[in-house]
């Protein structure tokens, strides 16, 4: 495929293709490296900065500008670069993640999407009617995840579809649970601003219903892992809204 067409490949129209019909395919894996760090990207990364990279790549490694290294060696390099950026183009990004480990836990596109914080595409499986409540195989849903990482645009999309606020995993832990990020110690700028995502992000899951006291199935409540971290205004806030501290 010629460098001009390669860089003007778009990702398809997310509505050409049926609903569900993502989920029901199997996981994807690249042969060779792993296709992000060949684009020099974080797994994270949104589609647009995934296209950015892959078009800035093909320019600068096309065989025709090879300079340093051999013909042979600069086609392979380019067509390495080709490979990884269709391994995680938009139509094949969820089934490439879930074949790096995600297929095993049973996780579906729409929980890869909001563990790897990509409001974008969870927005876009959402609209083509993802099962905003499966769960992967401990019992997770999407908006847990998505409320672990404290991605609150994520949690939006996925209430506003319905998302269950009140379900629990195998464990117990629910939504709140997740939100109240109880590993996290503020001891940077960085940190801080997690900590207040984290905040916004059980605020949200109480004002849409939640319950304060959800408990799992050995006792522990939202406001035992807010104290446990030290975290005040994640406590204050569990407090004020109707946690029992004698739990």
């Amino acid at each position: 495929r010629s460098l001009g067409r390669a860089c003007r490949t778009q990702p398809p129209d997310a509505r050409a293709y049926p609903a569900g019909r993502c989920a029901a395919m199997t996981p994807l894996r690249a042969a060779g490296p792993d296709a992000y760090a060949t684009l020099g990207v974080a797994r994270g990364a949104s589609d647009a900065q995934i296209r950015q990279a892959y078009r800035r790549l093909a320019l600068q490694r096309h065989p025709d500008k090879a300079r340093v290294v051999s013909r042979e060696r600069a086609t392979k390099d380019f067509q390495d670069i080709q490979a990884a950026y269709e391994a995680v183009s938009p139509e094949n990004r969820g089934r490439y993640d879930l074949g790096a480990g995600g297929a095993a836990l049973g996780k579906t596109e729409l929980i890869a999407a909001c563990e790897a914080r990509d409001v974008d595409r969870v927005r876009r499986l959402v609209e083509e009617s993802a099962d905003v409540n499966a769960q992967d195989s401990t019992g997770r849903t999407a908006l847990m995840y998505a409320s672990g990482a404290a991605c609150l645009g994520a949690m939006r999309e996925l209430i506003r579809r319905a998302a269950d606020v009140e379900a629990k995993n195998c464990a117990g832990h629910s939504c709140v649970h997740f939100a109240v990020g109880a590993g996290i110690k503020v001891d940077g700028p960085e940190k801080v601003q997690q900590a207040l995502d984290h905040l916004e992000a059980v605020r949200l899951l109480l004002d849409e219903g939640a319950p304060v006291n959800a408990s799992t199935g050995y006792g522990l409540t939202p406001l035992m892992l807010a104290a446990t971290s030290g975290r005040i205004n994640m406590v204050e806030l569990l407090l004020s809204r109707g946690a029992e501290p004698n739990a």
